[in-house]
């Protein structure tokens, strides 16, 4: 019911949260990569 979708809901931005983080830690050694080819 409605506390299981306000937990999924949670989950889901806990993850969004952790993959944004994730890119942009990545985000800079792709481009020094790009610039080296």
């Amino acid at each position: 019911g409605r506390t299981g979708t306000i937990s999924e809901i949670a989950l889901a931005l806990n993850i969004g949260k952790k993959v944004i983080s994730l890119n942009f830690d990545l985000g800079p050694l792709f481009e020094r990569y790009e610039e080296n080819k």
